[in-house]
């Protein structure tokens, strides 16, 4: 009962006011299926063919090689530019991310200082010999973005279905702990959530991995997006 309720919850945020779509409407969903993850396009296609039932007619969508950096914020920007007050905006991501809590970049010292305040989101192409800057699409690209909707007072749903995104979106207070394997350790939980026009949500917290189901080669966080939007189709 308590998850069904739940579902209700996000259904009804994920669809607010979608029963009153107008034309500029509009929809970015990227899926990489990069290193050992298989189901992230799945993920991205499923989404992409649930808003458009649901009357989302601009919806962009990257798969694997075409969801460069370059692309992916080219059509953000472009999207943020198009949308004016009241229209909606749904932004939709299943591939890897990073944080400074991601063990795997614990000897990137200049990844690290960069993800000392943010999660990070991992393009296709990234390679570990990139410059911090151009490895991973993370708060900085995010956030100026993400306050141009705000202030237009367009209504918008973000969804990231990767490992460590919890962060990605706004900026976090962060201490340095000398005697602990993360550069970063201690991050406050108080900051308040900056904006009024803007749901999101992610696959995990700052420090958590997100999963994949290798017998439905999806994503669970994925799967439960899709199983509210399908559950209380009406």
């Amino acid at each position: 009962m308590k998850e069904r309720k739940m579902r209700g919850k996000i259904y009804f945020i994920l669809i607010f006011g979608i029963s009153l779509l107008r034309s500029d409407d509009y929809a970015l969903v990227i899926g990489i299926n990069n290193g050992y993850l298989v189901g992230a396009k799945r993920d991205a296609i499923a989404m992409s063919s649930l808003l458009k039932q649901r009357g989302v007619e601009q919806v962009t969508t990257l798969y694997n090689e075409a969801a460069t950096k370059e692309n992916i914020l080219g059509h953000l920007k472009d999207m943020v530019r198009k949308a004016g007050s009241g229209d909606r905006v749904y932004l939709f991501f299943s591939g890897h991310g990073t944080s400074a809590f991601d063990p795997s970049i614990q000897n990137n010292h200049a990844l690290k200082v960069l993800l000392r305040d943010t999660g990070g989101l991992i393009p296709w192409g990234a390679s570990t010999s990139d410059s911090a800057e151009d490895l991973i699409i993370a708060k900085r690209d995010l956030s100026p973005l993400f306050k141009i909707l705000e202030n237009k007072k367009v209504k918008s749903v973000i969804m990231f279905d990767a490992c460590f995104s919890g962060s990605a979106y706004k900026d976090i207070t962060a201490n340095r702990l000398s005697n602990h394997s993360l550069f970063y350790s201690s991050i406050s939980r108080e900051a308040d959530y900056p904006y009024k026009h803007i749901v999101y949500f992610s696959a995990s917290t700052r420090s958590d991995y997100a999963a994949e189901s290798r017998d439905k080669k999806r994503g669970y966080f994925s799967i439960d997006i899709s199983r509210c939007l399908k559950q209380y189709n009406t």
